[in-house]
């Protein structure tokens, strides 16, 4: 798959979403309104309006901002979201600013949490 996409829905609608597939490195800022998938890696800065999903293969290092961030992989850097979910096998290293934070057994959490504002939390 490229790096741009679409999901279908159960009712067969199409969600937008951009990918950084498994094997892919990018390095930089990226700035959008659909769902965001890191597969492979990325370092820099992401500032989103919806929702970032880490992989179990994907790896992140940098700033993020979004509404929802769920974690499989490896992030490390600073956080500022509504939702950060920590699922299993997921690891995160870094500053978190969040309104809620959820961590799944098997899931890891390094550094410091602090509970964001509704301004704050980057959504």
């Amino acid at each position: 798959m490229g790096i741009f996409g679409g999901l279908s829905t159960p009712l067969g609608e199409k969600v937008d979403k951009t990918v950084i597939a498994k094997g892919t490195r990018v390095t930089g800022v990226i700035h959008t309104d659909i769902l965001l998938m890191i597969d492979g890696e990325m370092e820099g800065e992401v500032h989103s309006s919806s929702n970032v999903s880490i992989s179990v293969n994907g790896a992140y290092r940098g700033k993020i901002s979004a509404k929802h961030i769920t974690v499989s992989g490896r992030m490390e850097g600073d956080i500022r979201c509504e939702r950060l979910e920590i699922l299993k096998n997921g690891v995160v290293n870094g500053e978190a600013v969040v309104r809620e934070l959820t961590v799944e057994p098997g899931g890891r959490f390094f550094g410091q949490s602090s509970e964001a504002k509704p301004a704050e939390s980057g959504a």
